[in-house]
């Protein structure tokens, strides 16, 4: 941001209805971090206009001591920045959960003497320095307090320690904008500051410290908000509708409410139809599983697809059994078998499924009493695409698997069959006979051969 621009921050208000600008940020009292940084703004506006009220916030004190202290205030006000709190600040705050309590302006490294007294004649003190406050100090319509004195107290000489060594001296400056009859202040300005006296008698004066205190007004929390941001500050403020003007009806508003109404019922429309479509679009690439997933995934995606074919599948019943039994019409005759999917990030199989598979199919003697072909679906090298894959089986492997009538099914010629299913070109009875015939590997062959997309 261009550093001439004055960057905003207000600590006690999440939003202000009708604001618009990138330089203000807003922060509510129950949402303090650590790793707010004060120092990256030019007017810290703390408002504490919601305390002693039925919205009462809560305030974590640790986290707002961490992020403002006398030197933090001290940095701010270096670069020319200021303090503005508005509200009543004279209350103490509770810490160490309770065990301890602490001035609320205690931050600020200054002491103060309030006056809890209340009363309702004010008296602004008009003067150049003070001419932006005059709109605000006019909704003064009474005050519950007042301050006496201030002077800089010990956590503050601590924070300007440095600068008091360097020479010179620290004075504190107190400018008054409106006070009661008994001349205390019910708005200020405190200013501390270094000055240093140099050749004949000239002195230069650089201000460390800059607080700004402005009571309650007759005005909602967010309203006194916006007329301190746009009458003491100067921020130039967008301003949205305020809620009466909301029922008023323009010039051509009613055309063009019609219009809106019915621009919204479309969008809806072809919100609704878009929404149909991805998830078309997402259940059309649930396929593509078949070429890249792994274990229970790779599980289920090839049911389905088996299933898609044309094949009864019955889910296994538990882990470490039978990765499904499956059941065929193929030109009126019924094919059964039992199904073995594996998967690896490896190049080639271990000879592990096939002795996995030798099981499953004397299960099924056992339990079923009748043979079942062994059926091995098989997806390897899966981080690698389909067409880059080395060859996945060794020697002893497809003769292991032909002497014991089991059928391997790479996971990517199931992918090119169910392709075909797609495009209204796969002959069912051909396939199913081939592929329950097969010893050893499966392959496929069509007259539209296999592609890798749609």
């Amino acid at each position: 941001m261009n550093h001439n621009i004055k960057k905003f921050i207000i600590i006690g208000s999440s939003s202000l209805a009708g604001i618009s600008g990138r330089n203000l940020t807003c922060i509510r009292w129950d949402k303090l971090t650590p790793k707010i940084n004060l120092r990256d703004f030019d007017v810290v506006i703390i408002s504490t206009l919601a305390f002693g009220t039925s919205d009462q916030p809560n305030v974590d004190w640790a986290t707002f001591f961490h992020i403002l202290n006398p030197t933090i205030a001290r940095d701010v006000s270096a670069h020319g920045g200021v303090f503005m709190i508005v509200g009543n600040p004279t209350f103490d705050v509770h810490l160490d959960k309770g065990k301890a309590s602490a001035p609320f302006l205690s931050w600020t490294g200054l002491q103060l003497e309030w006056d809890i007294a209340h009363g309702d004649t004010m008296q602004f003190l008009d003067s150049r320095v003070n001419t932006n406050f005059a709109t605000y100090c006019s909704y003064i319509a009474g005050w519950q307090y007042s301050l006496r004195s201030c002077s800089i107290g010990s956590t503050g000489y601590d924070a300007i320690e440095d600068v008091a060594r360097s020479g010179g001296s620290i004075i504190l400056h107190r400018d008054d904008i409106a006070t009661n009859r008994h001349k205390n202040a019910l708005a200020t300005r405190i200013k501390v500051k270094h000055k240093v006296t140099g050749h004949q008698y000239s002195s230069t004066e650089t201000t460390i410290l800059h607080y700004i205190l402005l009571p309650p007004i007759n005005f909602s929390n967010d309203d006194t908000l916006l007329l301190v941001l746009r009458d003491v500050c100067n921020l130039p403020l967008a301003v949205n509708e305020p809620e009466w003007v909301k029922e008023w009806i323009a010039p051509n508003q009613i055309r063009i409410d019609a219009q809106i109404a019915s621009l919204g019922i479309a969008m809806r429309k072809l919100q609704s139809e878009l929404d149909a479509a991805q998830s078309d679009r997402n259940k059309s690439r649930q396929c593509l599983k078949l070429l890249y997933s792994r274990d229970h995934e790779l599980e289920e995606i090839v049911r389905s697809v088996l299933r898609s074919l044309g094949a009864i599948i019955e889910d296994p019943t538990g882990d470490n059994k039978e990765d499904g039994w499956i059941s065929v019409n193929a030109h009126n005759s019924i094919l059964e078998g039992v199904l073995e999917i594996k998967s690896t990030e490896k190049d080639s199989f271990t000879e592990q499924g096939l002795r996995q598979l030798g099981e499953w199919k004397t299960r099924g003697i056992v339990e079923r009493h009748k043979k079942f072909k062994g059926i091995f679906v098989g997806n390897s090298a899966l981080m690698c695409s389909p067409d880059s894959r080395p060859y996945p089986f060794s020697d002893s492997f497809l003769k292991a698997a032909t002497l014991s009538e089991v059928c391997i099914l790479m996971t990517s010629d199931l992918y090119a069959v169910y392709q075909l299913h797609c495009e209204g070109a796969l002959d069912y009875g051909a396939f199913w006979t081939a592929l329950f015939s097969t010893n050893g590997l499966f392959s496929w062959k069509s007259d539209k051969g296999q592609s890798k997309s749609n």
